[in-house]
């Protein structure tokens, strides 16, 4: 009896050993993941201007600004109307991965008036995509203009030039067309173009030859209207040209 008690520990004394070297040879599912192996890097894009807020003129510009991780493909901006059935439309297309920034020119004529809009920037397959967070809107601009002249009033030799200052303001930054109208004998100024970004001084002079009084306007036609208050000015020659 002793012998086979004997026998019974010598069995399981070698099967545990062998339990034991078989555990030690296939790895337990509780074994801590390893975090130094590399992770697929994932590919984003982000929106970052207009993001919902912002308001573009008609015949302004407006700038979109976004960020790109790990994108190789190139993407297209989008215009989208949000309360506008059909309202959405590709301003900039196939723009490289490497950009981040559009200037676009919005048409003077741009419709969808009373509309609320988004910039969608979306890879060419459409897989990888972002839009603005919130609404932002295009609307008509406003404009001012201003006149003085310098001198008003002038006593001296003649022939005379007589300089105006005018001011344009503008509600965003835009391509101005404006011209000078001389009311007193119905002439115009060509029409002149610059750029304003916030206030611009825009001169302009006439000729007068003998004693004279005249008023002109300074007028603002395009990317909106506006119109200047009328600088009056008088003439009187000390002495006539002959």
């Amino acid at each position: 009896m002793k012998k086979l008690k004997i026998v019974f520990l010598a069995f399981f004394l070698v099967t545990g050993l062998i339990g034991a070297e078989q555990k030690k040879n296939f790895p337990s599912s509780s074994k801590p993941i390893d975090h130094s192996q590399p992770k697929p890097y994932l590919s984003s894009i982000t929106v970052l201007t207009p993001n919902g807020g912002e308001t573009w003129g008609k015949g302004g510009t407006g700038i979109i600004t976004w960020s790109m991780a790990n994108v190789t493909q190139n993407v297209n901006i989008i215009l989208k109307a949000t309360n506008s059935v059909g309202g959405e439309f590709t301003i900039r297309a196939n723009l490289p991965p490497t950009a981040n920034k559009v200037v676009y020119l919005v048409p003077t004529n741009f419709g969808y008036d009373g509309k609320v809009f988004k910039v969608i920037i979306s890879t060419v397959d459409g897989k990888i995509k972002d839009e603005s967070d919130d609404t932002f809107t295009i609307r008509a601009m406003n404009f001012f203009a201003t006149l003085a002249s310098t001198p008003e009033n002038y006593t001296g030799a003649c022939p005379v030039t007589i300089n105006f200052s005018g001011t344009i303001t503008a509600e965003f930054p835009c391509d101005v067309t404006y011209y000078f109208f001389n009311h007193d004998d119905g002439t115009q100024s060509p029409n002149y173009t610059t750029y304003v970004n916030g206030s611009k001084t825009v001169p302009y002079s006439r000729q007068v030859t003998g004693s004279h009084s005249g008023h002109t306007t300074l007028y603002v036609t395009a990317p909106g209207g506006a119109k200047s208050n009328t600088a009056y000015f008088t003439v009187v020659c000390a002495q006539q040209v002959k």
